[in-house]
């Protein structure tokens, strides 16, 4: 399976990879709406499952944090959704001029779990939306996640994953 960044209609060619602006809430070139009418930029790092596996191991000082991750898989065919906040993120909503990130129940709330389950269970994800200081840390230290390619939203960081 390879990964890619995703990108919103007329971003340029599909093979070349959209790139997230520098600054807290910048838009990106690539920025597109995510399940809740949030804006945010993508990028998946990891070739192969079994890479993004051994990232997890590798991922030591966030790994030895006793922080609470909830996880929520959402399937449908062949694609795994993964919807993962810290929890204390729950059933919050920030808005910051056009952007609104809402961390609803219904879409977040599933497992609540440390960071070295969160990061298997996203070495599986066809698709991530990812929100919280702790989910992002973890996913960006275990290579998931490009750190130009998270939007802040009034202090909160956002990303999203996808695999093709």
């Amino acid at each position: 399976m390879k990964a890619t960044v995703s990108k919103a209609p007329g971003a340029g060619k599909a093979n070349k990879p959209a790139r997230a602006a520098k600054g807290k809430n910048a838009p990106a070139g690539g920025t597109g709406k995510n399940a809740q009418g949030a804006k945010s930029a993508t990028k998946a790092h990891g070739a192969t499952r079994g890479k993004n596996v051994s990232k997890a191991a590798k991922a030591k000082s966030i790994l030895s944090k006793n922080k609470v991750i909830c996880v929520k898989r959402h399937c449908t065919g062949s694609e795994m959704l993964i919807a993962a906040c810290d929890e204390e993120l729950l059933g919050k909503c920030f808005r910051d001029g056009d952007l609104n990130l809402d961390v609803c129940t219904n879409f977040y709330d599933g497992e609540k779990v440390d960071v070295r389950l969160f990061l298997e269970t996203l070495a599986l994800a066809t698709i991530a939306n990812l929100v919280g200081k702790d989910t992002i840390a973890a996913a960006i230290e275990a290579e998931f996640v490009d750190p130009s390619c998270v939007i802040w939203i009034k202090g909160i960081p956002h990303a999203q994953l996808f695999r093709l």
